[in-house]
């Protein structure tokens, strides 16, 4: 009874609102695992669709092609689905090229249990390194023995400085739960001034997803602080259990809509719909791809909003102009088949006045056209006559 009051309160007290926004080590983990098929694959191709996405083309001895995207910060995994690529290559790209076309991928793996990949490629001129962050702004950083050639963008921290000719440096963690000992980890749990979630989460980095489900699978409450030494070697195995979990890769949704992706399944969501993959990469291509086309439609529709509503508007007003002015050439046509329609009559009025005028004075000629069916008006101070045909 305990264990469902638990798992309850979690899920009442954790909320799930919005879609996966990152990776968290654990995860990247799991990819790492998979991505080992990609080993002795060699390049064929390498795109660079957005300035901080990439997308590897590799052909697999004994499997084929496989192509591995990357969007940074956020996510890497294998896809089938290739994106709309640009005309015009980025610079990065180019570098990329230089240095790695028909490259072997020799190595691939994460850094301690950092959100970081490196993948060693070996090549006729020599081996490289891509490293590929996978936190804060996210970064790509082409590597030669340690020295930077290029990454995909300048970066500075106060211990750190990610630019070109720099010596390459990872971000130092005080803890690595992935190696970590019993007697380190009992020490951590025992000396923080936060809860247990709050430091598996945070201390430890496994993430707010997983460190509530390692308090599920323990009966450890969220607002708990300071554990016995039996609930600390149990939280423990669970921590190792969770990192060498079978993968269940699986779609979490809540209403129809998708609120995470995991590599095994939780029992955080077990109240949730999930659906099952064969691969964590499949799961992930299976919203990414479609997500990142919307988010990336939706980014067009923004940008180019307020253009296509000037050019709508103007559009609008070339074409009631067009309609104004076929409106008058109807009305000029029409007036221009009854003038020719009284055109014998009309040219004998007019003769007939031309000859008045060298006689007579307007007063006079007005008295002599009184009643003539043509005549609107005679102004004779502007020497107007102004006719009117129905």
């Amino acid at each position: 009874m305990g264990r469902y009051n638990c798992h309850n309160n979690w899920h009442n007290s954790y909320r799930l609102r919005h879609m996966k926004k990152e990776l968290s080590s654990v995860e990247i983990k799991y990819l790492v695992d998979e991505f080992q098929q990609l080993l002795d694959g060699k390049i064929d191709k390498i795109y660079q669709p957005e300035k901080k996405e990439l997308l590897f083309s590799l052909h697999i001895p004994r499997i084929g092609k496989k192509m591995l995207r990357v969007i940074l910060p956020k996510f890497i995994w294998l896809t089938e689905v290739k994106p709309e690529i640009p005309e015009k290559m980025p610079g990065f790209c180019g570098i990329l090229r230089k240095y790695l076309s028909s490259a072997r991928l020799r190595k691939i793996e994460q850094t301690d249990s950092e959100r970081i990949i490196k993948l060693e490629f070996e090549t006729k001129e020599g081996k490289y390194d891509l490293i590929l962050e996978l936190f804060s702004k996210g970064n790509a950083i082409l590597c030669e023995k340690g020295k930077i050639i290029q990454p995909i963008s300048v970066q500075k921290w106060k211990d750190r400085t990610i630019k070109k000719g720099e010596l390459y440096a990872a971000p130092s963690r005080e803890h690595n739960p992935f190696e970590i000992s019993l007697t380190k980890f009992k020490r951590i749990i025992e000396t923080s001034s936060d809860t247990v979630s709050k430091t598996l989460a945070v201390q430890l980095g496994i993430g707010g997803v997983y460190a509530t489900e390692l308090c599920i699978r323990t009966d450890i409450a969220k607002t708990r602080k300071g554990l016995t030494e039996t609930k600390i070697k149990q939280l423990y195995k669970e921590v190792s259990n969770l990192l060498q979990q079978k993968t269940e890769p699986a779609v979490v949704f809540d209403d129809n809509k998708v609120i995470d992706i995991t590599p095994f399944k939780l029992r955080f969501y077990e109240t949730k719909r999930q659906e099952e993959f064969k691969t964590y990469s499949q799961a992930l291509d299976s919203v990414l791809s479609k997500g990142i086309e919307t988010e990336e439609l939706k980014q067009v529709s923004d940008k180019y909003g307020k253009e296509i509503g000037r050019v709508d508007t103007k559009i609008k007003l070339q074409k009631d102009n067009l309609e104004l002015q076929q409106k008058k050439a109807k009305e000029f046509q029409e007036k221009g088949e009854k003038i020719y329609e009284k055109y014998q009559e009309l040219q004998k009025l007019l003769s007939e006045i031309k000859n008045m005028r060298k006689t007579m004075s307007w007063q006079e000629i007005k008295e002599k056209l009184k009643g003539i069916k043509y005549i609107k008006e005679i102004n004779e101070k502007k020497g107007e006559i102004i006719l009117e045909i129905k």
